[in-house]
């Protein structure tokens, strides 16, 4: 585990009362829903996930297939699902900034709500640290939503060798990789904005023995901040 950017005891915005958000973020084939499923399944974080939020709002009576509808036509709706047809939506807005802003315009603010109401649920119930699992944190400026931030980080080689060699969903194209790759922040530049990084090139027994020193940092440092406030 290494150490770049803001230390945890830097950031004075930290509500002691609530939960600490960490935000996690990793480039495409760096192993970040790893450290994701370590982090919910086997230490028990509460895992916010970005990604699996949009498929739902996308899905059968999601909330954003209506207005999508009524923006984009019938052209983006699945007729055997009624869902958004993801693919078909890509090929309206990738590329087309116009149409892009108006999706985001859509989406964004739904899943800010399906965050807040995440944080709520989650603080009513104690948690300690939650867990916020975003791709694209840095490039769409959501930093200052969470308190930290945990890069997961490999070589370009490790990255495209696991791209690669992936056997669920559709395969893909090298061309496609460095696609996703080159719309992503480089490595070292959200290398040096982390708080933590974990360098996922070692074993998973290692990887996770990192997840948890981290963990217990947070936990850590926000015992200490409340017994200080107590004490006030």
């Amino acid at each position: 585990m290494s150490r770049e950017g803001v230390s945890l005891d830097d950031d004075d915005d930290v509500n002691d009362d609530e939960p600490y958000k960490l935000g996690l973020t990793g480039s495409i084939g760096t192993g970040k829903s790893t450290v994701a499923k370590m982090l919910e399944r086997t230490l028990g974080v509460p895992t916010y996930d970005a990604d699996k939020v949009v498929h739902e709002l996308y899905g059968e009576n999601g909330s954003a297939v209506a207005p999508l509808r009524a923006l984009f036509g019938e052209d983006v709706i699945d007729s055997k699902t009624d869902a958004v047809d993801r693919k078909r939506l890509g090929e309206k807005v990738v590329g087309h900034p116009d149409e892009m802003a108006k999706l985001e315009a859509i989406v964004h603010p739904l899943v800010e709500e399906k965050r807040k109401q995440f944080i709520e649920d989650f603080s009513k119930k104690t948690a300690d640290v939650l867990v916020f699992d975003v791709p694209l944190l840095f490039e769409k400026r959501l930093e200052s939503t969470v308190d930290g931030v945990l890069v997961v980080s490999c070589s370009l080689e490790t990255q495209r060798e696991r791209v690669m060699s992936r056997t669920e969903g559709a395969k893909m194209s090298v061309e496609k990789f460095e696609k996703i790759r080159e719309m992503q922040m480089a490595d070292e530049e959200k290398r040096k904005r982390a708080t933590w990084v974990i360098d996922t090139e070692k074993t998973m027994e290692e990887t996770e023995r990192e997840i948890e020193r981290i963990v217990e940092e947070i936990r850590s440092q926000r015992e200490k901040r409340i017994e200080e406030v107590t004490k006030e």
